[in-house]
């Protein structure tokens, strides 16, 4: 344990030097090499999502939701204007019961969780 706080300890002093020459720090051998490993596994067949979260992580980091639920709001705000509302509130609960019975199959049944709990009576709660 007292290594990692040694490397930190490093790692701190090596940045503020580096602010006091009034250089940038350049990222290191083992930020890139973990990096690129972590491009790697999204590439090598770990799926779409794995990919789109990379790249997420990689161009937003700590944006990734906002530009995620953002392009949901463009996708969404297309369909309104091209099927209209009443076709893309279809879709939209046409997608959510597909995937609460994804999740129930998975063993993971969120969504049918969620409105559980919400309509069930106060005397369960």
């Amino acid at each position: 344990m007292s290594n990692k706080w040694e490397k930190l300890q490093v790692n701190i002093d090596s940045s503020d030097n580096a602010e006091k020459d009034g250089r940038e720090e350049q990222p290191s051998a083992a930020t890139a090499a973990a990096e690129d490993a972590s491009k790697q596994k999204a590439d090598k067949g770990a799926g779409p999502i794995a990919h789109i979260d990379w790249w997420l992580k990689h161009n937003f980091p700590g944006h990734e939701y906002a530009v995620s639920f953002g392009f949901l709001g463009l996708i969404t705000a297309i369909l309104l204007f091209l099927i209209g509302f009443w076709r893309t509130l279809l879709v939209v609960i046409l997608v959510t019961l597909g995937v609460a019975i994804g999740q129930k199959f998975d063993g993971d049944p969120k969504i049918f969780t969620f409105f559980h709990n919400l309509f069930r009576s106060r005397d369960e709660r």
